[in-house]
């Protein structure tokens, strides 16, 4: 039965991201995908998290940790360009406090979630898997910059984006997978899912932004 569930919500991620991906390459349907992604952002993290084996306050703690730290070192990154170079968030991704949208703490717990699922089913030496993890997010980091850009989830001060924008966000996410890695192992099928929708939704709009 709980093969079931994870197999129904990874096909609920897949469609949600399909249709995102008809919405954004819709212009009549543009804006209002854009309003729409901080609820798809809680509602795959909601989903995802639903289906997670063993709940426990331990991984409630964990959890919050981990969001509340990519949030602080977004926080700091646009307020310093110190991290991730010089940018700004716009208006897609909702509410903002210090310049930074409070669905950030959640994208970096959704993806630590999802990557650091794909890296156990690849290795069980933990090192391998922080650092596996944290180079997936890099890897989708490459995928998401310019379909960010263009549907006004951040902007870059440049005219391109730097590299020092995937230096930081591969030494922060080394730094949340190894707490997230050193405290919690289990794994959660409809992750591997979440990772296939994400990427599908990236690649897609990537392709035809260019056409």
């Amino acid at each position: 039965m709980k093969k079931s569930k994870e197999q129904i919500v990874g096909w609920i991620f897949i469609v949600l991201h399909l249709v995102g991906i008809a919405g954004f390459s819709i212009e009549a349907t543009q804006a209002l995908f854009q309003w729409l992604t901080p609820f798809n952002l809680l509602i795959s993290l909601g989903l995802l998290l639903w289906l997670h084996p063993s709940w426990n306050y331990q991984f409630v703690l964990l959890s919050i940790i981990v969001g509340l730290l990519g949030y602080l070192i977004e926080v700091a990154g646009v307020n310093t360009g110190h991290i991730f170079g010089d940018y700004t968030y716009g208006e897609t991704l909702g509410f903002k406090l210090w310049n930074t949208p409070l669905m950030i703490g959640v994208n970096w717990l959704m993806m630590i979630y999802y990557t650091s699922a794909i890296a156990k089913r690849i290795t069980s030496a933990r090192v391998f898997q922080i650092v596996l993890g944290a180079t997936l997010m890099v890897l989708m980091d490459l995928l998401i910059e310019p379909v960010a850009i263009t549907f006004d989830y951040w902007t870059w001060s440049g005219a391109g984006i730097p590299i020092q924008n995937y230096i930081g966000w591969f030494v922060s996410a080394l730094l949340l997978h190894t707490v997230y890695t050193s405290v919690e192992n289990r794994k959660n099928s409809a992750a591997l899912y979440l990772a296939i929708a994400q990427l599908i939704f990236f690649a897609v709009l990537n392709i035809l932004r260019t056409i």
